[in-house]
């Protein structure tokens, strides 16, 4: 990948981010209920439940999508059917068919007469939540010192967070310049049983695309969620900007871009039919010279593409494949063997970090909600709000006043210390959050700021402490 592409997928990153998730299909023959306090109704796939949310594959203003609800925004859920969901706490590559691969050595464990070629990195579960660019990032890490040449991404996804597969594929380029210089060339290879949405980037980034029996593919439509309505709005102009890159990304992997393009824009085609060999030719523009009788419409204007595995096989988009040790054959690759588990364990201690990182999140989330209220108690139980008796002679403080200011002295620097208690949680928090993922957790207010003038008032108070009248 060129440097302006890498770019342009950078700057496509950041106005995707995290509000952008991306669409998934959903499974025929469902309808799972789910009744909102607030009177919604969702009706579709229920993919995953944990104590605090519940995850629907459902349409949200006639786009199919993936909602996480709240439990405690849910009124009532009726099942109708078994979910087909990845279990989370499931290995990954357990969860995924197809992944089983002979043991190897580690690296660094001792070293087979005939070394390993090849890593498996499954890529189980929400991009952003199980499968992530850490757990990638680690993986790619663990094995450069071993240069090894092939890299197989298990793509078992029902899409996530388009920066977060941005990052994944940018990752992916920087292991192959890396190991470029050091004379390897690294070919990625996609075998997929399930990438929908956001799973498509991985697809596009690799060299060869398998496809697992009943493996589907597509469905890439972006949208955004109204923070108050929690309606779904497809952002035209954003879908564009990203198939234009992804499609450009594709083709320079060697792949259709036309196909990539109907997966993501609505109003892209898909047609398809047989040359005089043949052969089953895909374009995005339906042929002249073609009788119409001929062709098929693959996708119309009025969707996006998704498409079987045996579909993806006939147009030539992808090839099929039994499970990772088959890839060796069909890559002409007679020494086809694993050099290292390490990409399974590496995607599962990145999803570990994923986990605790939006555990991170949330209760930074909470002192940042309390820590108006503490403030507020501080400053309502300075000693200075109350009257004290005094001799009107003297300005002495009587005895009860004088314990009465040294109360209410003592309960305010409570107060304040509970403050910058929750000041340092805050830190701790953050910089917990930066060691997991690299990023900083935004917050408004200047800390530095804040926690000086609560030490002000601490100090303060204790130096008023022993002050006797007024």
């Amino acid at each position: 990948m060129t440097n302006r592409l890498v770019r342009g997928l950078r700057r496509c990153a950041w106005m995707a981010a995290a509000v952008f998730a991306l669409l998934a299909t959903a499974a025929p023959g469902r309808a799972d209920l789910i009744a909102m306090k607030n009177g919604t109704l969702y009706a579709g796939d229920i993919l995953e439940e944990t104590r605090e949310a519940v995850r629907i594959r459902t349409k949200v203003s006639g786009i199919l999508a993936t909602l996480t609800l709240k439990r405690s925004e849910i009124e009532s859920i009726q099942r109708t059917g078994v979910t087909n969901a990845t279990n989370p706490t499931a290995r990954p590559s357990e969860a995924m068919p197809g992944l089983a691969e002979p043991p190897s050595a580690e690296p660094g464990e001792g070293a087979s007469e005939t070394p390993g070629n090849y890593i498996v990195v499954p890529v189980v579960g929400a991009i952003g939540e199980q499968a992530t660019a850490n757990g990638l990032r680690a993986a790619l890490s663990a094995v450069r010192s071993v240069k090894v040449p092939h890299i197989v991404l298990g793509i078992d996804t029902p899409g996530g967070i388009v920066s977060e597969a941005n990052e994944m594929v940018d990752l992916l380029e920087e292991h192959r310049a890396t190991m470029r210089k050091q004379g390897v060339e690294v070919r990625i290879h996609a075998l997929i049983d399930n990438a929908i949405s956001a799973g498509i980037w991985l697809v596009a980034a690799s060299d060869n695309i398998f496809v697992l029996e009943g493996a589907t593919l597509g469905g890439a439509v972006a949208f955004s969620r109204d923070a108050t309505t929690g309606e779904a709005e497809v952002d035209a102009k954003m879908n564009s900007i990203l198939a234009a890159r992804l499609a450009t990304l594709a083709q320079r992997n060697g792949h259709n871009p036309d196909v990539i393009r109907s997966m993501m824009l609505m109003e892209s085609c898909l047609y398809t039919w047989e040359d005089r060999d043949g052969k089953t030719v895909a374009a995005g523009e339906r042929p002249r010279d073609i009788d119409k009788a001929e062709i098929t419409e693959l996708d119309g204007r009025t969707t996006v593409l998704t498409l079987t595995g045996e579909q993806a096989t006939q147009i030539g988009f992808a090839r099929p494949a039994g499970a990772v040790a088959d890839l060796g054959e069909a890559l002409g690759l007679p020494e086809w063997k694993p050099a290292s588990r390490v990409g399974v364990a590496a995607m599962k201690r990145g999803e570990q970090r994923a986990e605790e990182a939006a555990r991170i999140v949330e209760e930074h989330k909470s002192i940042v909600g309390n820590l108006g209220i503490y403030i507020a108690e501080a400053q309502r139980s300075d000693p200075h709000n109350f009257t004290y008796g005094y001799d009107k002679s003297t300005g002495q403080f009587t005895e009860s006043a004088i314990r009465q200011w040294r109360a209410k002295t003592d309960e305010s620097i409570k107060a304040w210390t509970r403050v910058r208690d929750a000041m340092k949680d805050l830190q701790r928090l953050e910089r917990r959050y930066a060691n997991l993922t690299e990023q900083k957790i935004e917050y408004k207010k200047d800390e530095k700021v804040v926690m000086e003038f609560v030490n002000d008032q601490i100090d303060r108070l204790k130096k008023e402490r022993g002050r006797t009248g007024i």
